[in-house]
């Protein structure tokens, strides 16, 4: 509630520079405002560390921690499969074979829920003998230390998580930190630093490159939301990565450095994958320039963005393949990944945000099960049956979308247009809710329409208002995915009509 309070504040501020902005504001009201605006943008920087609280009596997300460093250090005998049987079996080798059989663990060949003792009965061997004797007693320890220091609940719940999914890309930095020796506090803590030093890196660029006032549109969104708050991925294990990489992408555009945007910002899309929609922004700055020029030439600059891009993949790529198989395959699990996340975007997810989820949407109705059906997979049928009757639709919006991101694309520099590109996701993708962070570029759009800060604010307390207001959380995706999609798609017929057209200068 506290947050929605600042966001109101924040309304104001931003209603306020707007009316300034259309009757010239005098010194001392640009002063004030430049001192309100960073005020502001401080409060929301706190506010998303919890004010300094994070999770009352602790830093660190142990539960994501868990999947992230043990994932990371043991990939090449879990891959993207077997990290909770092998923990299981683990388990049971440390003594606690009685729980593990009654507990309810995912199996992630399938992602079917599926009884403890029936998991570990059949896997046992097969799970030992992918380890050396020397690593399969690392892990044992490993699993042991975290199921020490986790609840016994929150333990037996993280087993019905959906596993280890980063991409072979983030492997190259994630197994490299998540090696360092076995599982302990000190490793811990130097593990949960990365994030926060990465956020600060983040801020640090924003308000360099685009000012302490876009800065703070960026900040309102980032630290007053309720989708992408501190409580998904805070004090975890390199999860901030890929937007720090994306904020330095569009800051080296704006530079006038497209060879280094290119490389840097293809690094975030081989991290997270969606990110690759700030580079398509790009891609569809040079197809509109050329539809209007009906010449096929490409500028000086996109040729040198698309350099920067096809130099990050040829080394990242085979580099990634090589360190997460060991040395024996170039293209490595890429593969396995690409079979994974089809596996993963298939699973119901109640988090999860987009056009998707909103067309999805049905009224609730009573479930019938039969004896051996899972009630999560018989809910999630009458949403897919409802998206299918809707795919026209979804198709029509988004192609409406992408012409209107290239034609506001067409009207400006490159920065603008990767992050018109970047508010295509929420069109295009389905995104567990706490990725939604990449909207702080609305902050950066400020720069060009100060009405956004009004509009970001609004989004950020609505954000919170329907974190409270909704009765289960996936009516509050829905809710949350509806109020993205009229910012995003708002800001892009902005974009697209030039509004607000230019003011005469002088008198």
């Amino acid at each position: 509630m506290n947050r929605a309070l600042v966001g109101a504040v924040a309304v104001a501020l931003f209603a306020w520079d707007v009316w300034l902005e259309r009757h010239g504001p005098t010194d001392r009201q640009r002063r004030l405002r430049s001192r309100l605006l960073a005020a502001m943008g401080a409060i929301a920087f706190a506010a998303w560390w919890n004010f300094g609280l994070f999770y009352l009596d602790h830093w660190t997300h142990l539960w994501d921690v868990f999947h992230y460093e043990v994932g990371a250090k043991y990939f090449p005998e879990l891959g993207y499969t077997r990290l909770y049987t092998c923990a299981a079996v683990a388990e049971v080798e440390l003594g606690h074979g009685a729980e593990v059989g009654r507990r309810r663990i995912r199996d992630l060949e399938t992602n079917r829920v599926l009884p403890g003792s029936a998991l570990t009965a059949t896997n046992s061997a097969g799970c030992r003998a992918r380890f050396t004797r020397a690593r399969w007693e690392e892990f044992v320890h490993d699993v042991g230390w975290y199921r020490d220091r986790i609840t016994p609940e929150r333990w037996n719940g993280l087993f019905q998580d959906h596993g280890f999914n980063p991409t072979p890309a983030w492997g190259i930095l994630g197994r490299l930190f998540a090696s360092y020796g076995p599982s302990s506090e000190g490793k811990l803590l130097l593990l949960t630093l990365l994030d926060p030093l990465l956020t600060g890196l983040l801020w640090v660029v924003s308000i360099r490159t685009f000012g302490m006032g876009a800065a703070s549109v960026g900040l309102v969104w980032w630290g007053l939301n309720s989708v992408a708050e501190f409580g998904w991925i805070g004090g975890s294990f390199l999860r901030t990565d890929w937007l720090c990489l994306c904020v330095l992408g569009v800051a080296l555009l704006k530079a006038e450095r497209p060879f280094a945007a290119g490389v840097t910002l293809t690094c975030a899309s081989l991290l997270r994958i969606f990110p690759a929609f700030l580079a398509f922004g790009i891609v569809l700055k040079a197809a509109a320039e050329i539809a209007a020029s009906r010449r096929i030439r490409l500028s000086r600059e996109h040729v040198r963005f698309a350099g920067g891009c096809l130099a990050a993949l040829a080394v990242i790529v085979p580099l990634s393949g090589l360190v997460a198989s060991g040395g024996r395959s170039v293209f490595g699990p890429w593969p396995a990944f690409v079979s994974n996340s089809q596996k993963h975007v298939a699973t119901p997810s109640m988090n999860n945000m987009g056009l998707r989820t909103v067309l999805s949407w049905t009224p609730e109705a009573p479930l019938v099960l039969g004896a051996t059906d899972d009630p999560v997979t018989v809910w999630w049928a009458r949403h897919e049956d409802a998206f299918t009757g809707r795919r026209p639709l979804f198709v029509a919006v988004v192609l409406a979308a992408g012409l209107l991101a290239a034609r506001g694309a067409r009207r400006e520099e490159n920065w603008v247009a990767a992050c018109l590109g970047a508010l295509l996701i929420p069109f295009v993708t389905v995104l567990s809710c706490y990725y939604y962070g990449f909207l702080l570029v609305l902050g950066f759009l400020w720069l060009r329409k100060r009405g956004l800060g009004v509009a970001v604010a609004l989004l950020a307390t609505l954000s919170s208002v329907a974190a409270l207001a909704a009765r289960w959380p996936y009516e509050n995706y829905v809710l949350q995915s509806l109020a993205v999609l009229i910012v995003a798609g708002g800001t892009l017929v902005s974009f697209a009509a030039g509004w607000p057209a230019p003011r005469p200068r002088g008198g």
